[in-house]
């Protein structure tokens, strides 16, 4: 999965960019490898950090 995501960064505008990104980033290129594309559900999730 992970050599997967660096060839996925390749078909991005800006791969070096692509890879600092967080897991989100990683996310989306399983999705692309299992043919899903992720779709935002518009919801807050809290991030547990909240006081």
């Amino acid at each position: 999965v992970l050599q997967g995501h660096f060839g996925a960064a390749t078909l991005k505008a800006d791969p070096e960019d692509y890879l600092q990104k967080d897991f989100a980033a990683l996310m989306e290129t399983m999705a692309l490898a299992s043919g899903m594309k992720l779709q935002s559900e518009n919801k807050n999730v809290p991030t547990g950090l909240e006081s």
